[in-house]
């Protein structure tokens, strides 16, 4: 053997003996992880991190030239911003926290605005922003508004007058948060563009995945109105926003603001286009352009009706006077329409007392009468509420803060006490002669009966196509006989007369409510408190809803031999698991699960309560997926899974032992910010024992691994999150390969 080979031969003995101890091994190919969040910050310090700490947001553009004419030539062209100069730049920008702390990421950024407003001359304009690679607070996609761009008022402080922009956009948020809507995270901040001056701006998170999934929602169609048609009206009227004197408004109709998810699969597709039928409708069947038939949205329409009462009530008449600034979530799992708080322009700066508008509006409708009535009942703690908007950059008194709260329920109380004047919604057909002709035309498309039709939008004259291109569908820029097309819906019959969709079979025992989808054959012993189901194909699942706290019962399920699996991840009911259990509150049930044929066996989400044993054997894919939830859960036993054993995110869990055998991937997942303590756990054969990812903690004791490939992997897997923790107590665990610890996480044994 030559000195060369000795040497290699001696380093390599000398890097197993010294490194085989050490309870930090790293191991730098880990396929699942990406870079480290901010230059490998860690977890103690990046988990802290608040609006308060962020000092200045610096945005540099490699092609400064280019953005300053493009931003100029914004500025000097027509009455408003013209898309064409609302092009993406790429630019670094660098977060910088106090103590030093600076984050840096790749992103992209152009003007954001449709009136000049936007733009303040020379050079300062409201930004959308585009994050590359990394995250603020967990936000990827976000905008800067110039302050004057938002809510503008005079408010008396009680001995100090002053005057303020963009006040009422975060009070709102915080406010509409705190009374239980999706509202987006809301401050203000310094920031500067190619090392000019600062400016105070408002900056606010866009509805996106990242804002649907925080506010712990599986993530599904989003939906707007397309203004297209709206803008035009008022260009035409040299911007003034009346109707034409022929007594007709602009066209209005639905948009899918998340097209990438739409077209993630077909099940996807379909479920986005339900929600977009149902929005159109609830649009073509309103009175006028200022409302919507809330009727059409879903089951819990009611709480539309309550969120509008309260924005009414708040004057936050800008986002519910028209319909084109309206904004949903569809929940397919309760089937509703959630709304959105966006641009309220809240006006709440009532010197005089409680003021409204147009009351013959309000008493159009007994619904909105009784949704603010009930919102009466609502209590607002305004120590919290004033502490909330403080960390968002308000100064305000308490009694400030308490003297807007007491406005609130005096206005609500002014619609509470107005007399029901209902007036009836009208059909489609007469709607839309109501709008204002315009060269768009309507598409129809349904797959599963290959009928593909194209009509005008007064649903007059249509005609057949050929099958489109699924993924061209949700563009807005579809041409058919030189016309503007826009995909609308299923069917022109379906907007013309009552929807109506695929519904599971349903049934409820002891207020526990069953959903089946496709064939399932269902078996109820009651004096045992036990629930057989077996599911005889490929699309059969269960979904479980309680109308009170789920006690002492086991649930029993089980797969037919099915070999065809389906390749999307959800169906068309966003469910995921053969058994799954939605919005329930449990204590000491039991559930047993065997060859499931789901993408996960068993799936709780935003569940809460105790469980008290779970058993999955041979599940398909994943077996148990806990997610949004808080659960304790006294055994859980896995036994072959042809992905992971558990997977958790998003919630709180507290489990005392575990056996997870033949995990064909990770035996234990731990994800999406989840706090996870587990007293003895015991993993054999599997990829990787435990992987703990993306902004997650974990507090393990008696852990034992065995025949696994790697023991422990910390890491962060998705942009919107950071590095994590794991503290683990008595580990016996030999990998094949070493741990992963990534830069920023931290691991501790004892």
């Amino acid at each position: 053997m030559n000195s060369k080979k000795i040497l290699v031969l001696i380093f390599c003995i000398v890097f197993i003996i010294f490194f085989s101890d050490n309870p930090q091994p790293k191991n730098l190919n880990n396929q699942d992880s990406i870079q480290p969040y901010c230059n490998g910050l860690p977890f103690e310090i990046a988990s802290k991190l608040t609006s308060n700490d962020l000092e200045i947001i610096e945005i540099e553009t490699p092609d400064s030239r280019g953005w300053y004419e493009n931003l100029y030539k914004a500025e000097i062209t027509g009455n408003y911003i013209n898309s064409k100069f609302k092009k993406y730049f790429d630019a670094n920008i660098t977060f910088k926290f106090k103590n030093d702390i600076n984050c840096v990421s790749q992103a992209e950024v152009r003007i954001h605005g449709d009136f000049k407003d936007h733009i303040i001359p020379p050079f300062t304009s409201s930004l959308d922003v585009k994050l590359v690679n990394d995250n603020i607070f967990g936000i990827t996609k976000f905008k800067l508004f110039i302050p004057q761009t938002r809510s503008i008022g005079k408010y008396v402080d009680f001995g100090t007058n002053s005057e303020t922009a963009a006040d009422g956009e975060i009070f709102g948020s915080v406010m509409m948060r705190s009374l239980g809507f999706l509202s987006p995270r809301t401050f203000y901040v310094q920031a500067s563009v190619n090392s000019g001056n600062s400016s105070n701006f408002l900056f606010q998170e866009k509805i996106t995945k990242e804002f649907i999934e925080n506010n712990k929602y599986r993530e599904g169609p989003i939906l707007e109105t397309n203004e297209k048609y709206v803008w035009k009206d008022s260009i035409d009227n040299n911007y003034v926003r009346t109707n034409p004197q022929d007594g007709k408004s602009a066209l209005e109709f639905g948009k899918l603001l998340n097209r990438n998810w739409a077209l993630r699969s077909y099940e996807n597709y379909i479920l986005s286009l339900e929600a977009l039928e149902k929005y159109n409708k609830a649009i073509f069947t309103a009175n006028t352009s200022r409302e919507l038939n809330n009727k059409m949205l879903g089951d819990n329409y009611e709480n539309i009706y309550k969120f509008e009462a309260s924005l009414w009530a708040l004057r936050g008449f800008h986002a519910v006077e028209n319909t084109h600034n309206r904004k949903f979530f569809f929940n397919k799992l309760n089937n509703e329409f959630i709304p959105i708080s966006y641009d309220t322009n809240i006006q709440f700066f009532f010197a005089d007392g409680p003021y409204l508008i147009d009351e013959e509006f309000y008493s159009k409708y007994s619904l909105i009468i009784e949704a603010a009535e009930s919102m009466l009942s609502t209590s607002l703690d305004a120590k919290s509420i004033n502490k909330l908007i403080a960390k968002n950059g308000i100064d305000w008194s308490l009694e400030y803060t308490e003297y807007i709260i007491e406005k609130f329920y005096t206005n609500l109380s002014l619609i509470a006490s107005l007399e029901s004047n209902d007036k009836d919604f009208i059909n489609s057909k007469d709607s839309l002669k109501l709008k204002r002709n315009s060269n768009a035309w309507f598409l129809f498309t349904n797959f599963e009966k290959s009928i593909f039709e194209v009509c005008d939008q007064y649903l007059d004259n249509c005609f057949m196509i050929n099958e489109p291109d699924i993924t061209e569908l949700f563009n807005n820029d579809l041409i058919y006989q030189g016309n503007n097309t826009y995909l609308i819906g299923f069917s022109k019959e379906n907007i013309l007369n009552d929807i109506n969709f695929k519904e599971s079979n349903e049934i409820v025992v002891d207020q526990i409510r069953l959903e089946f989808v496709d064939e399932v054959e269902f078996e109820l012993e009651r004096n045992k408190k036990v629930m057989s189901f077996i599911l005889q194909n490929k699309k059969s699942k269960v979904l479980i809803k309680s109308l009170e706290k789920i006690n002492d019962w086991e649930f029993r399920i089980k797969s037919l031999n099915i070999d065809e699996i389906s390749d999307s991840r959800s169906d068309e009911n966003l469910l995921t698991g053969c058994l799954t259990f939605y919005e329930t509150k449990v204590e000491n049930i039991k559930i047993l699960s065997d060859n499931a044929h789901c993408e996960d066996a068993v799936n709780f989400i935003s569940a809460t309560g105790s469980i008290d044993r779970i058993e999955i054997n041979n599940a398909s894919s994943d077996a148990l997926d806990l997610d949004f939830s808080d659960l304790r859960v006294l055994t859980t036993t896995i036994n072959n899974a042809g992905n992971d054993c558990l997977d958790v995110s998003a919630g709180n869990y507290n489990m005392i032992y575990l056996e997870l055998l033949n995990c064909k991937d990770k035996a234990l997942s731990i994800g999406e910010e989840s706090y996870v303590e587990i007293k003895n756990i015991q993993i054999k054969e599997s990829e990787i024992a435990i992987a703990v990812k993306d902004s997650s903690n974990a507090v393990i004791t008696n852990f034992y691994g065995e025949n696994v490939k790697s023991c422990v992997n910390a890491y962060r897997k998705k942009q919107e999150f950071g590095p994590v923790r794991i503290q683990i107590a008595d580990r016996n665990c030999i990998g094949v390969t070493e741990d992963f610890i990534q830069e920023g996480s931290s691991y501790f044994e004892e």
